[in-house]
């Protein structure tokens, strides 16, 4: 039997092929692939297609609902703003009354979206405000936003406080195995792209000061980017406190965290990016590690409610570099109890929830 909804994913993560069994059943169209799918087998249901075949595809399809990606995607707003339009041209054509849902992080600022740190006009600004936001108000029937900023931020789009919405907070449930595995004293684990964005030079400064504080305190840097033969050359300085281990696939990944106490991601301000909530920030949850962050994700306000440490981005100077390396030394020298951490997480996992309020 054909699914009810399509599901229109700009780029595939295993995080999306993870979860497509607790979500209702949809068949899911995909522009491109995230790094972390490579080798992985993409199941029945699955669509990569180029935009064209996308727009066709839509308007022959016999669903209902179209589960469309976040319009403040800022590079992929021209072709959200087609998809929405043809889909529901194609209900009109069909006779047939179509929904549209949409599930938002996005939390940066309207002004830094459009222009970058320059920002724009006023005038500018409140244009797009009211263009993007009649376009929601009139093509989305039901909103769900994975954070409280990224509903302040789409509740500034002129009339989209008027759209059915809710926020359901984007956290992992915790993995059975992960209290199963005692972390070594002292590790912390670095998961991403090895890029200036992740803000991995600061925190190269900060781990200076913290290995000083705790000689057998190790830091593990997962991942490849523009910056991964500069940190290598950093770690091979002193080996048996830095590792960089590169790529690292899926089980990989959570074979580091449940050997950890900490995983940082001191990610900064990049040009119109801002970190929206961050998977490996869940996925050390998820392990139960301690976690260290800065004020740039969604979820900044929950970690702080539940010990964590979060560092304020007053400049990006020593200032900065102090924070962390203290964010880091408290978190080294007291990480939070283990099973606290995965106690604090939703059963089921906020991505489930989100989905049956969008479907509900």
């Amino acid at each position: 039997m054909t699914p009810d909804v399509v599901r229109v994913l700009p780029e595939l993560r295993i995080s999306h092929i993870e979860d497509a069994p607790a979500l209702a059943p949809a068949t899911v169209y995909y522009l491109r692939e995230n790094y972390d799918v490579v080798g992985v087998p993409v199941p029945d249901g699955f669509h990569r297609i180029g935009l064209p075949a996308l727009l066709a595809a839509l308007v022959r399809s016999r669903a209902r609902v179209l589960e469309a990606p976040e319009p403040l995607w800022m590079r992929f707003l021209p072709r959200w703003l087609a998809l929405v339009v043809v889909w529901r041209l194609g209900g009109v054509l069909r006779g047939v009354r179509r929904r549209t849902v949409v599930y938002a992080m996005e939390h940066n600022d309207i002004a830094v979206l459009i222009g970058g740190p320059r920002g724009v006009p006023r005038v500018v600004e409140w244009s797009f405000r009211i263009g993007l936001g009649l376009c929601v108000r009139l093509l989305v029937d039901r909103i769900c936003f994975a954070t409280e900023p990224s509903r302040d931020a789409y509740l500034r789009l002129s009339g989209v406080h008027r759209v059915e919405h809710a926020v359901v907070l984007e956290l992992q449930a915790a993995r059975p195995q992960a209290s199963v595995r005692v972390p070594r004293r002292g590790r912390v684990a670095f998961v991403g792209v090895l890029e200036e964005r992740k803000g991995l030079r600061y925190l190269v400064r900060a781990w200076e000061r913290v290995e000083r504080a705790f000689p057998s305190a190790e830091l593990v840097l997962g991942g490849v980017g523009a910056l991964e033969e500069e940190l290598r050359a950093w770690a091979a300085a002193r080996p048996e406190q830095r590792r960089v281990v590169g790529r690292l696939g899926h089980d990989a990944v959570h074979e580091l965290m449940t050997t950890s106490d900490v995983v940082v991601v001191p990610s900064i301000p990049w040009g119109r990016s801002r970190e929206q909530v961050c998977l490996p920030v869940l996925e050390g949850l998820s392990n139960g590690c301690t976690v260290v962050v800065t004020d740039q994700t969604g979820i900044a306000g929950w970690l702080r409610e539940h010990g964590h440490h979060v560092v304020d981005l007053h400049d990006l100077g020593d200032r900065f570099v102090v924070g962390l390396a203290d964010a880091l030394t408290r978190a080294v020298r007291a990480p939070l109890d283990r099973s606290a951490v995965l106690d604090s997480l939703p059963d089921p996992s906020g991505v489930v929830r989100s989905n049956r309020y969008l479907h509900g």
